[in-house]
């Protein structure tokens, strides 16, 4: 039973070998997306990807948010 407090799922920091058996609402999908894109300036038509996103599958919106995350992440260890 969730409430609208709940955090988001945990977002994999690591490669993604396998399909998710997991099963995220679409409310929990959107957060963690949320979370991966946060701090980052959305146009319109970004937000419209992220909603079609967010209709898909519970698996294509891990790997999707991971990537996001990981490549922040990677951007953020690279000398300036």
């Amino acid at each position: 039973m969730g409430s609208q407090e709940d955090p988001p799922p945990t977002i994999p920091t690591g490669p993604i070998d396998q399909v998710s058996s997991r099963y995220l609402t679409p409310e929990e999908r959107q957060a963690m997306l949320d979370q991966a894109i946060a701090g980052i300036p959305l146009g319109a038509r970004d937000r419209e990807l992220l909603d079609w996103l967010i209709s898909w599958d519970t698996d294509t919106a891990i790997v999707v948010a991971s990537l996001v995350q990981r490549a922040r992440a990677a951007g953020r260890d690279q000398p300036t």
